[in-house]
């Protein structure tokens, strides 16, 4: 198996490898852009790399992965190896002024790329899905600990604008869990948002939940994440190695999405246009048949 950080360090000689003239073009692509290839899919990748995907996988063998989703893996670890092991432009002291300044310009530089990356390659139709799941529901039971609970409940407010009724449970609470465990049915929507280190008690719930025949949805960083399985449909959010912290930034962009996305299936301005057509109803009419619309 070729080792991807000597790779990114550009310090292999692949000439022995005896690659087609299109597959060394297909790992240039990838050389240039490293960040977008620990999300993409085989699928975008193939388009973007003017390629088949036959080719893609070809190329993941000759490098000794047996496919692409473990060549993606890796290829993410060692990117982040790589970027963490780069030399950083900012003295450890940053207590200057200046220097706070310069290392947040990195972070924002670093934030820039994990995001573009994560919206160029997420996977929209898992979006759509979920939004009519939750749009179809009773009611949507969001699930999430610590600083998931804290995205679940951001989830829960950008819903509630859209008139659509919530739930947010933290999964270390058992006796809410279990609670809330008798009222789901087929006309409720599940939410579970997860991330290393993950909730153990999440997959037996899901799995209940789903033998009742509620809806799941699982909002966790990869396909090992032990919710994954559990769900009807997954929205997938990697996590990107900060300086400081870990970025959550691309589960602020799901939720977001999420919500867009039910906005659009109810008809975006909906309301507005009602409001227009009664306008336009009593400027019609008398003024005492307007006051009898109005009633």
């Amino acid at each position: 198996m070729m080792d991807l950080t000597a790779l990114l360090r550009q310090e292999i000689d692949l000439s022995g490898l005896m690659l087609t003239r299109k597959q060394k073009q297909i790992i240039q692509y990838i050389l240039d852009h490293p960040a977008e290839i620990c999300y993409i899919s085989l699928k975008e990748l193939s388009r973007r790399a003017q390629c088949t995907e036959v080719t893609l996988l070809r190329l993941c063998q000759r490098l000794g992965f047996s496919g692409f989703g473990t060549f993606k893996q890796e290829f993410r670890r060692c990117y982040e190896e790589y970027f963490r092991a780069a030399p950083s432009p900012v003295p450890a002291d940053t207590r200057d002024s200046r220097r706070t300044q310069q290392l947040l310009n990195c972070i924002c530089q670093r934030e820039t790329q994990h995001i573009g990356a994560y919206l160029a390659t997420v996977d929209l139709e898992a979006v759509v899905r979920a939004a009519r799941m939750i749009a179809g529901s009773e009611y949507t039971l969001l699930l999430g600990r610590g600083l998931s609970k804290s995205i679940v409940e951001f989830l829960s407010y950008r819903l509630s604008l859209l008139a659509i009724r919530t739930i947010v449970v933290n999964p270390d609470e058992i006796n809410s869990l279990q609670g809330r465990a008798e009222t789901v049915d087929c006309h409720t929507t599940v939410v579970a948002v997860t991330f290393p280190s993950y909730m153990e008690a999440l997959p037996a719930f899901l799995r209940q939940a789903s033998e009742k025949g509620a809806q799941v949805i699982s909002i966790t960083d990869e396909p090992s994440s032990p919710i994954a399985p559990c769900a009807d449909t997954v929205i997938y959010c990697p996590m990107a190695r900060g300086l400081i912290y870990h970025s959550y930034a691309s589960v602020m962009e799901a939720v977001n999405l999420l919500a867009h996305s039910i906005a659009i299936e109810r008809g975006v301005g909906h309301q507005k246009h009602k409001e227009a057509e009664l306008d336009k109803l009593r400027s019609s009419v008398p003024e005492t048949e307007a006051a009898n619309a109005d009633s």
